[in-house]
């Protein structure tokens, strides 16, 4: 799986800061909340994430 910066910065951002509401994380990370659900799902289908 190849990341690039926006799946870098989100990742590093749910490594601090786990439980913070998609909200949060999508203003936090300049996404919107959709891509941010979006992006999360893809990272626990692929294994890259166990839960969230």
């Amino acid at each position: 799986m190849n990341l690039d910066t926006v799946d870098k910065k989100l990742i590093t951002y749910l490594y601090h800061n786990f439980r913070e509401p998609l909200s949060k994380i999508a203003k936090a990370t300049n996404l919107s909340r959709d891509q941010v659900e979006y992006r999360i799902k893809k990272y626990e289908k692929e294994g890259l994430i166990i839960k969230f």
